[in-house]
């Protein structure tokens, strides 16, 4: 038998299978009832729109109609079909041009804009700009889409029908957006500080760049001012959150005018601690206490971290530092048998305490880097969605503007009054203040 032969044949056992599969499908569809015809067809694009779209766009395009026509007769000095012998001749109309089609936050608006000639003066429209496509609102509505994970490749695609045909949706505006958030970048890294903050969260977010193996870290620095409220000091670029990097970005604080910190929080970063009893030796400094248990939980069994975990959640919400310290020395000598886990608790509790020397109120915000772990939480979401960035410095720009967006969203710390009284150098023991405590004690002796 010949490879044609073969070749029809095969074809011919194909065609019998689908015809196969084909019945089977429609006595399928015939069993359940999937075969009966509706009466409803389908509607064209204008149908389709509710009756409120149409009503809104209609009167929308006939509103901006109206305007360009009351422009023309006032820039003309008279009606339409009327003269004015006694004023000086100021031009003619001269119809309309092309429709054209504008993009705008409730759709797409068409308009035929007035033609002018013999004119003295050129007209200008205020209300629509000369060979424009779409309005400022659109302008700010792609930023914030593409911010909250919307691809490049998407705008066309699920956006040409809303804001309409007319809408400047390609790819090069949104890269003509980022060199502009770059250069907002360069300016906003370089601006003046407050010089005294009370409290700084340290930590840095990590970035896939490019085709490079190891991923690239942001360096981020949230600060709260006298204020009590949280605000974003820094934003810059490192690799594995080295010291040299760390000092770098404590270096620009202090060159920027922050000459004073009371507390720094942070993970168990070495280089981050390093940087700072460099430029700010004066400042207390915090472990953040959900690391350092994840630490000490992983060098114990599994069977004992249940057990492990409540008392270590028991420490650090102790009442007092003293009482923290016995927990900590009861901790040390019920796991006295795994010594790396009980090493890691005990040469840092100085570091894991220090909160103790701050308003009670403050301690929850204190203990953590959480304020400005949830910052990151939409940076990461949109990191997620880009997979990986073409270089650092747009990387950069982006996750600024996007902790900047998130900024004003952030809660003032509870109590913020009393920020002012840690800035003013006030002391604090267990969280109450040292001339309150004396008080009470004295008045504890007279009675």
């Amino acid at each position: 038998m010949s490879k044609y032969t073969k070749a029809m044949l095969k074809a011919r056992a194909r065609r019998e299978e689908l015809k196969k599969i084909d019945r089977q499908v429609r006595q399928l569809r015939q069993r359940y009832g999937l075969n009966r015809r509706s009466h409803l067809k389908a509607l064209p694009k204008t149908e389709a729109l509710s009756a409120l779209d149409q009503i809104c766009r209609t009167a929308a395009e006939a509103k901006v109609q109206q305007i360009l026509e009351a422009e023309v007769d006032d820039h003309l000095g008279r009606k339409k079909y009327k003269r004015n012998p006694d004023q000086e001749h100021q031009g003619y109309r001269n119809g309309h041009g092309p429709e054209r089609t504008i993009a705008t936050r409730c759709g797409p608006v068409k308009i035929t804009p007035p033609k002018l000639r013999d004119l003295q003066q050129p007209f200008k429209s205020q209300l629509v700009a000369r060979r424009q496509r779409q309005t400022k609102g659109v302008d700010d509505f792609l930023p914030a889409l593409y911010l909250a994970g919307l691809s490049l490749g998407d705008f066309e695609l699920f956006l040409r029908e809303l804001l309409g045909d007319g809408a400047c949706l390609s790819s090069s505006s949104i890269a003509r957006l980022k060199a502009s958030w770059e250069e907002e970048y360069r300016i906003w890294v370089k601006r003046p500080l407050r010089p005294a903050y009370a409290y700084v969260w340290a930590d840095g977010i990590y970035l896939r760049l490019g085709s490079a193996q190891d991923r690239l870290a942001v360096l981020v620095v949230l600060g709260v001012n006298e204020d009590g409220t949280k605000e974003l000091l820094a934003v810059e670029p490192g690799y594995r959150e080295s010291s040299a990097n760390w000092q770098s970005v404590f270096r620009s604080l202090r060159e920027r005018g922050v000459k004073e910190i009371r507390l720094v929080i942070g993970d168990g970063c070495l280089g981050l601690w390093n940087a700072v009893e460099e430029y700010y030796w004066a400042a207390a400094q915090q472990l953040c206490w959900r690391h350092k248990m994840e630490n000490i939980l992983a060098k114990l069994p599994e069977r004992l971290q249940d057990e492990a975990k409540a008392a270590l959640r028991a420490i650090w919400h102790s009442s007092s530092r003293a009482r923290a310290k016995e927990r900590i020395s009861a901790f040390a000598c019920r796991y006295h048998a795994y010594e790396r886990a009980v090493e890691t608790l005990v040469e840092n509790q100085d570091r894991l305490l220090a909160y103790y020397d701050f308003p009670k109120a403050h301690w929850p915000s204190l203990r953590t880097t959480n304020p400005i772990e949830s910052t990151f939480a939409p940076v990461r979401t949109r990191l997620n969605k880009t997979k990986r960035l073409h270089s650092l410095f747009g990387g950069l720009a982006l996750v600024q503007q996007l902790l900047l967006i998130r900024q004003p969203r952030l809660r003032r710390i509870v109590a913020y009054r009393r920020v002012a009284s840690v800035l003013a150098g006030e002391r604090y023991q267990d969280g109450l203040a040292m001339d309150r405590r004396s008080k009470n004690s004295k008045n504890e002796r007279v009675a």
